[in-house]
Parts: C-alpha cells; sequence; structure tokens
C-alpha cells in the first residue's frame, strides 16, 4: 500500500501528462502540408505566424512559440531566443560575432538565427 501510495504522489507532483505534439498542420501557399515532428528543424516566430523550418521545406503555422513549447520535449527541443526553438540534434555550430552575440546555424541550412544571453550557458565549452 505504501508504494501505491509513493507512485501516486510521485505522479501527482509531476502533474497533468501532456499528449505529445507528433504532427504539425501547416501552409505553404495555398497547400495544407503535414510534418511529423521528427522532421522539424527549428520554429521561428514573425509576426503573428511562427514559421516551420525542415531539412527541405519550410512553412507558417498559428501556433505561438509559448503554446509549442509547451507542447514539445524540452530534452529534444531547446528555446534559444524569444523568437527561436531548435531542435537540438539540428545545431551546426554556435559563433560569436564582434559584439559578442551568439549565432546559430543549422545543419543543411543557410539561415543563422539568434541565441539570446539568457540561453548562451548552454553553448559554453566543457
Amino acid at each position: 500500500m505504501d508504494l501505491l501510495l509513493a507512485r501516486l504522489r510521485d505522479e501527482l507532483a509531476r502533474g497533468p501528462r501532456r499528449e505529445a505534439l507528433r504532427w504539425i498542420t501547416a501552409s505553404v501557399g495555398e497547400t495544407v502540408k503535414l510534418y511529423p515532428i521528427e522532421e522539424v528543424l527549428a520554429f521561428q516566430a514573425q509576426d503573428k505566424y511562427t514559421r516551420v523550418i525542415t531539412a527541405s521545406d519550410e512553412a507558417v503555422i498559428r501556433k505561438s512559440l509559448r503554446e509549442l513549447m509547451a507542447a514539445l520535449d524540452p530534452e529534444v527541443f531547446w528555446q534559444l531566443h524569444r523568437s527561436v526553438i531548435v531542435r537540438a540534434t539540428a545545431i551546426d555550430r554556435v559563433q560569436r560575432d564582434e559584439l559578442g552575440k551568439f549565432w546559430l546555424t543549422l545543419k543543411n541550412r543557410s539561415e543563422v538565427l539568434p541565441v539570446s544571453s539568457a540561453f548562451q550557458g548552454r553553448f559554453r565549452g566543457m
């Protein structure tokens, strides 16, 4: 009985289980496309929309970064700026410019995304 109570307490402490986000439904022109979450490299906020970046495509959705972060695995997707969430394994490199700002490049993509000072600690040398 004590073991059962301990498990129940642990479950309650973790909070309600959230449904893992498995698909992104996005607009590309007049077309709606489905992207498995495994293909998404990054999300970038732009005006009222969020840009979805994959290795070979990009699209827009109407979901905010805050809503996305609540539905994404924080071990897989990292928020690195108020306007950027990236898949950690999609990061090619992070460089510092002459002003000390950090910029991130994704693997096989030309975009350069900002990294805010609040998240630069992830990239300090080990």
